[in-house]
């Protein structure tokens, strides 16, 4: 079963018609049916009843149906962190020092520079700040940014 088979017996769901849904994907007719017929096939149970030139839902595509929609929307829930990563709208940056580093102020400085850009842009990064053996993890939507120059 793929990401394509799903989303073609969605639009059929809920087209109840396979040209129209067919249409609606770019795609054609037969391999819209096609498609169809692989899930139907490849899983020995009927999702839809033929009636003439329309189709309907079986009990079995019904309760299929809701599975696929929930399918579907993790996959894009899964594509938009994939995107967010790519696009450093989400992660973490790291900053470490020794205690006696860490006490200078210089990681401060160098925190103000690096994140300063991502307060607005990336609202879902988080900083993580360590001194020796602690560690500080910071939503950096969340921060104050008070960085003097």
């Amino acid at each position: 079963m793929t990401l394509e088979q799903l989303r073609i017996f969605v639009a059929v769901a809920e087209k109840q018609h396979v040209t129209r849904a067919a249409n609606e994907l770019n795609l054609t007719q037969s391999a819209t049916s096609a498609a169809i017929a692989a899930l139907e096939a490849r899983y020995g149970i009927k999702l839809f009843d033929r009636i003439g030139r329309g189709i309907a839902l079986t009990q079995t595509g019904k309760d299929f149906l809701i599975e696929a929609r929930a399918v579907l929307a993790r996959a894009a829930d899964a594509t938009q962190v994939l995107n967010d990563l790519a696009g450093l709208k989400r992660g973490s940056l790291s900053i470490a020092a020794s205690q006696t580093v860490g006490s200078s102020g210089v990681v401060h400085s160098t925190r103000c520079l690096l994140c300063a850009g991502m307060f607005t842009k990336s609202p879902g990064f988080i900083s993580i700040v360590s001194f020796s053996k602690r560690s500080l993890a910071v939503p950096l939507s969340n921060t104050t940014h008070s960085c003097r120059s």
